[in-house]
């Protein structure tokens, strides 16, 4: 906690509140966690997962727990969420922080639901996972695109060396391919450098994440190939 200039220790609400003006999507500004992020920051709504994870169910109990997962994927997931300290807690640590943040209800150990833990904490809610990938895209797109050039790039690369070397220009060609070989393998450490600085350290996020955005988002760019390519993580 830090201090105010009496000298007395600040509460850590009012040091969050602070800190969280400066948030893109301050979830502070919410009448309440019920009410979608969408209708607060209505440019939300090209979130493509978040918009999809909020109208799986017209139940308004459940859109007002869709609605405050999406405050809670806000809080734990967001580029300058308040949670991102120097040096940063542990994953799970923040997890908490973020559900408690969000207001999920707790019994009289402080335990949340089963679900809430299933779902939120554990990923097991693959709607949820696409919906937090979406979110972490639509912070990092200029991250998403890099990698989608590097890919496109080390595709070019791999196909122009699995080509039949030309008899009449076997030197060229040997030397080019020895120089696409080291391209390609420049290219799959920046693949993998862009994908750590997207995920930090949410590694369980990203366990089955690759494959769930490139299912789920139809621009990943195959202009050459229409398809995806392997050994790039």
């Amino acid at each position: 906690m830090s201090l105010n200039k009496g000298g007395r220790r600040k509460k850590e609400s009012n040091v969050i509140a602070e800190k969280a003006e400066f948030m893109r999507y301050n979830p502070l500004i919410a009448s309440s966690y019920d009410v979608s992020p969408i209708r607060v920051y209505p440019e939300l709504s090209g979130v493509e997962g978040f918009v999809t994870y909020l109208n799986l169910d017209d139940d308004e109990t459940e859109r007002k727990f869709r609605s405050r997962a999406l405050w809670y994927a806000i809080w734990l997931y967001s580029n300058d969420t308040v949670l991102n300290t120097k040096p940063p807690e542990n994953l799970p640590d923040r997890k908490l922080k973020a559900l408690a943040l969000t207001k999920f209800s707790q019994d009289d150990e402080g335990r949340f639901d089963e679900r809430v833990v299933a779902d939120l904490m554990k990923l097991e809610d693959q709607d949820f996972v696409i919906a937090a990938l979406h979110y972490l895209r639509h912070q990092k797109g200029d991250i998403f695109g890099e990698i989608i050039i590097c890919e496109e790039q080390l595709y070019e690369a791999q196909r122009l060396r699995l080509a039949p070397v030309d008899r009449s220009q076997a030197a060229r060609d040997t030397e080019m391919k020895k120089k696409l070989r080291q391209e390609s393998k420049e290219l799959q450490l920046d693949i993998r450098a862009h994908w750590d600085e997207f995920f930090q350290d949410h590694d369980d996020l990203r366990e089955d994440g690759i494959d769930l955005l490139y299912q789920t988002l139809e621009d990943r760019a195959r202009v050459n190939t229409g398809g995806q390519i392997n050994g790039t993580r």
